[in-house]
């Protein structure tokens, strides 16, 4: 039986001034209904050692971060599609098609540290409210706002768990809402913030560099192959964007 959105797209639509002050408590309320409708049609990978290890590298980096407190529930799909992303309240989502491709700890922290940024940051309700300002001057269509007022907060592309088809009324809301990314200057802040997070939990900063040089030529392979990137392979600005933002960062001793 899938969880019905309408309470949620309730509780969000009559509430445009969520902002960035959303109280800790109603993230986590709001996480937990959306978490439990993606996990009713998504097919969760059960697999209790590396759900145990995500866990624990996705809370040893929030502990450093502006909530040291999150409180972080991690879920692993099994699909082939590369992606990472999160929801309100300390909810993150990963592919086991992302496990495979990654080469060691320090990469796979460095994509959360980006995701517990944005969670921490409570970029998904400044998310929320671009979404409402757009509805309110008809920028947007009825379905994609509907699932941008969701404040799902995913970021560098829309995940789409494997089992929604393309009739499924969320999937086809989710693909509807692909245009609500993150903008640039929250893209970039977060990285810089990632940055932080690594050195504070004993990683190399450099890692999150390297990464994005992985998912860069992942991409570019994509292309080759004439196929579209989608997920975290479609994120916005570009790796090259990114990983030069950093790495001037980094040249001037930030961390």
């Amino acid at each position: 039986m899938r969880t019905p959105l309408a309470p949620v797209l309730l509780l969000l639509a009559v509430s445009p001034a969520l902002a960035e002050n959303t109280p800790a408590p109603t993230q986590r309320s709001v996480g937990n209904y959306l978490d439990q409708a993606f996990v009713a049609n998504g097919l969760l990978l059960a697999n209790p050692e590396v759900e145990s290890r995500l866990s624990a590298i996705t809370q040893r980096l929030a502990g450093n971060s502006k909530q040291p407190d999150l409180q972080c529930t991690v879920r692993l799909f099994n699909s082939p599609a590369i992606h990472i992303t999160s929801g309100p309240g300390g909810f993150f989502y990963l592919n086991s098609g992302l496990l495979d491709h990654l080469q060691n700890e320090p990469q796979l922290a460095s994509l959360l540290a980006i995701q517990v940024a944005q969670v921490a940051a409570n970029q998904y309700t400044q998310r929320l409210q671009q979404a409402v300002d757009a509805k309110n001057a008809g920028q947007a269509t009825n379905t994609g706002v509907s699932l941008a007022l969701m404040g799902l907060g995913f970021v560098s592309g829309v995940y789409i768990p494997p089992t929604f088809g393309a009739t499924s009324a969320i999937g086809g809301a989710i693909s509807n809402v692909a245009v609500m990314q993150y903008t640039r200057e929250q893209v970039l802040d977060a990285d810089k913030t990632a940055l932080h997070l690594l050195q504070a939990a004993g990683y190399d900063p450099h890692a999150l560099i390297d990464t994005l040089h992985l998912l860069d030529t992942l991409r570019a392979q994509q292309q080759a192959a004439k196929s579209q990137p989608i997920g975290l392979l479609a994120s916005e600005p570009p790796f090259a964007e990114r990983i030069q933002h950093l790495q001037s960062l980094l040249a001037g001793g930030n961390p």
